[in-house]
Parts: structure tokens; C-alpha cells; sequence
């Protein structure tokens, strides 16, 4: 049995909470891709939505 995290960290106050979980999932199937036990955090390079 193995465990995978996703984090993602809020820009601040008003911060989509849909572009959030969308971050925090990303991140999640990064760490399964990169194998049992793993955590990745989200990029911070995430472009705002137009």
C-alpha cells in the first residue's frame, strides 16, 4: 500500500476555489505518475483565467 499527495496554496483572498482543486488534483496524478509514495505540489506557474 502506497499513498500520493496534491497541495496547491491559495494566491490569497478571492482565489478561485475551482482553480484550486484543479491545482491540487494536477499535482495529485503528478505523484501517482511519479510512483508510490510521493508528493508533489502544484505549480506556481499557473496562468490566470482570461
Amino acid at each position: 500500500m502506497g499513498a500520493g499527495a496534491g497541495i496547491a496554496l491559495a494566491r490569497g483572498p478571492g482565489h478561485p476555489l475551482d482553480r484550486l482543486l484543479k491545482s491540487a488534483d494536477d499535482a495529485l496524478y503528478g505523484a501517482k505518475a511519479a510512483g508510490r509514495n510521493r508528493a508533489r505540489r502544484a505549480s506556481t506557474a499557473v496562468p490566470e483565467r482570461a
